[in-house]
């Protein structure tokens, strides 16, 4: 397992989560959560680009390509929000898919400290991150 996968998961898990934002803020007319959504998805642009860089440093030159992810992510989430278009489904949707991105960062994180490499600065930056935004979403839950 290289260190380049686990940054990789984080430029892929940054790229999913912005993208969530941006489908679910149109459910969204409360003032003050579509201003921390949008903090929280500039937190996720930029730490996308940090990874980017040092991704392009190691030399790998080839990133994921998440367009299928995308599409269907936005399909389930449209589907879901059928239903209940309340501010309450979309924060449960985002806590949803930041659990994700933690049991993926997990993964990669054990497997490197298994082979006894060490884990880089910036999947601990990408862990905090979707702490914050499990933290910042629990009270619209």
């Amino acid at each position: 397992m290289k260190t380049d996968k686990l940054i990789q998961t984080v430029y892929s898990g940054c790229t999913m989560a912005a993208d969530s934002i941006t489908n679910l803020k149109e459910y969204v007319d409360n003032e003050e959560m579509l201003d921390l959504l949008n903090k929280q998805q500039n937190k996720y642009y930029k730490l996308k680009g940090k990874a980017k860089l040092i991704l392009e440093k190691m030399g790998v030159t080839e990133l994921c390509d998440l367009t299928k992810a995308k599409m269907m992510a936005k399909c389930v989430m449209k589907m879901r929000m059928m239903t209940n278009r309340t501010k309450e489904k979309v924060a449960k949707m985002l806590s949803e898919g930041a659990n994700q991105g933690l049991e993926d960062i997990a993964i990669m994180e054990n497997l490197l400290t298994e082979k006894g490499e060490q884990i880089p600065e910036i999947a601990l930056e990408y862990r905090k991150l979707l702490l914050s935004n499990k933290s910042m979403l629990e009270k619209y839950l």
